[in-house]
Order: structure tokens, then C-alpha cells, then sequence
């Protein structure tokens, strides 16, 4: 018997609109009422997980930032596989020598090495355009931009050993040099890269990874992991979606090395693919 369901976000649970649609809420909530759980793993922090809860109603547990914290449904977080500053640094010396701005997430919230007025710069002329690859029709207005420019924490280099690191990205819509650096990343020790999407690379600690997340909370809430089904679409999902004994579902629209991985093929994320898995459980 199911007991556990896991689900990817970007690709998977959202639809291209970057929106969750009212019946895959109504599915997770259904589903929730009968006694199941529904656990969503994603690359983003529990800042932006605690405000889709507030949009969509739906809450519950979030395995963060692939899996480096874990965000409660009773609103605690708990951080378990941080970068040490060693690390960081690394990754960031790797991103630069790309010509790749990067962006830490801590503990504290989004940090990044420029200027104010050139992180706006940023965010208006890599950001967008490399979402975009992502959710054609995304519109960012020059408010919507601001509003994160004021939400991020802007600090030298030198000054991020004062921060808790769970993650470090960076993004582009030059994927020849994107891809290079995500290799680079991959030969420094004990930290993993993947892409989240085809603009966005994520470097984490090596146990920050949803294959490892995933089983710490199955195992922390006694469910085996036989009695999971787990969802997602894209390359940062294959750890956990490559795990011999659960039931493995790729979307419709996911990436052919996830397909190859999985059991099973739902419909895709602009058919309500994670509420059809749950229709045919519950």
C-alpha cells in the first residue's frame, strides 16, 4: 500500500505557467485527507516554499534545496547538509571563470556578490531571458524585479563565512558555457551539480541530493521505501527516481534519461500529470 507521495516541482508538479493547477490542488488535499502523504522535493528554499503554500494551500513537508534542508508543514526548518566555505568558494571561483554570476542560498536568504543596481542588471538581462527558456510567457516587471532585489542580501566574497550555505546557482542562456561549468563543478569534492532546468545549474553538498533526502524521511517517518511513489521530470530528479524498490513515475514532458529511469509515465505537467498518479491511487 502507497503511503508516501514525492513529488519534483518546476516541470513536474507546476504547469508551464510556473502555476499549480485547482485539481492537482484538490488531489494533494483529497489524498491528505485519507491519511497519505504528500511531500514535495524541489531545488528552492523555504522562504519561496512558505509563500506557495500561502498561494495554493497546499502544505505540507518540502525537502529544500534538493534535499540540504527540510522545511515542516508546522513551519520549522531543519538544515542538514551545508556547504563549508571552502566549498563555496570553489564553486564560485568555478562560476566566475565561466563568466557565471552566482547566487548563494542561506539560511538567512538569497545572497549575492554585486552591487544592488547590478544584480537588477542581472536579473533583467540573464534571469529572465534563461526562465524564460523555461516558461516562454513569463512576464517580469521592473517592480517584480525590484522586489527581489530587496529581498536579497548583498555582501563581499570574504563575508559569506558568516552565512549557513545550503546551495549555490547560477544561470545562462549560453548552455555551451553553462554545461562546462556544471562539469567543473562536478571534479571538486564532495559537493554535486545538476541542472534544475536547461538554463540552471545548482551545486550542493554531496548528500543534498533527493535520492538522499528522500530515503532520510521515509525512513525518519518509518514508511519503506516500497510504499513511495515518486514524481519529477528533469536531471536533479534521476537520484531519487533511480532508487530500485519505489514506484518511479516520470511526466509526460520529462527528459528522456529520467523516462529510461522510471517505471512508469504519467501525463505531462500541462495535463495535470501528478494529479492523475493520485486519482489512480486514492
Amino acid at each position: 500500500m502507497i503511503k508516501l507521495v514525492v513529488s519534483d516541482m518546476d516541470g513536474t508538479l507546476l504547469n508551464k505557467s510556473n502555476r499549480v493547477t485547482k485539481e492537482s490542488v484538490n488531489a494533494i488535499q483529497k489524498m491528505q485527507e485519507q491519511g497519505k502523504k504528500f511531500v514535495i522535493i524541489t531545488g528552492r528554499d523555504p522562504e519561496e516554499m512558505k509563500k506557495f503554500w500561502k498561494e495554493t494551500g497546499i502544505v505540507c513537508d518540502v525537502l529544500c534545496a534538493n534535499g540540504a534542508c527540510v522545511l515542516s508543514s508546522d513551519g520549522s526548518v531543519k538544515y542538514k547538509h551545508m556547504l563549508s566555505y571552502e566549498q563555496v568558494e570553489k564553486i564560485s571561483n568555478v562560476f566566475e571563470q565561466y563568466d557565471l554570476v552566482p547566487t548563494f542560498y542561506s539560511d538567512k536568504g538569497a545572497i549575492s556578490l554585486l552591487l544592488p543596481h547590478e544584480y537588477f542588471i542581472h536579473l533583467k538581462e540573464v534571469m529572465v531571458p534563461a526562465f524564460q527558456l523555461l516558461v516562454p510567457n513569463a512576464i517580469f516587471t521592473d517592480e517584480d524585479l525590484m522586489d527581489i532585489v530587496k529581498q536579497t542580501i548583498f555582501t563581499k566574497k570574504d563575508h559569506l563565512k558568516e552565512y549557513e550555505i545550503f546551495k549555490v546557482i547560477t544561470k545562462s542562456v549560453d548552455l555551451e558555457r553553462l554545461y562546462k561549468a556544471k562539469e567543473e563543478v562536478k571534479k571538486l569534492s564532495g559537493i554535486s551539480s545538476v541542472s534544475t532546468s536547461k538554463a540552471y545549474i545548482e551545486a550542493n553538498e554531496i548528500k543534498a541530493q533527493k535520492g538522499i533526502a528522500l530515503k532520510e524521511y521515509a525512513k525518519e517517518h518509518g514508511i519503506s521505501l516500497e510504499e513511495v511513489i515518486a514524481i519529477g521530470d528533469n536531471e536533479n530528479d534521476s537520484s531519487m527516481l533511480s532508487i530500485p524498490e519505489i514506484q518511479s513515475v516520470a511526466m509526460g514532458n520529462a527528459i528522456e534519461e529520467i523516462k529510461n529511469v522510471c517505471k512508469y509515465e504519467t501525463k505531462t505537467n500541462d495535463e495535470d500529470g501528478v494529479a492523475y498518479v493520485i486519482h489512480h491511487l486514492i
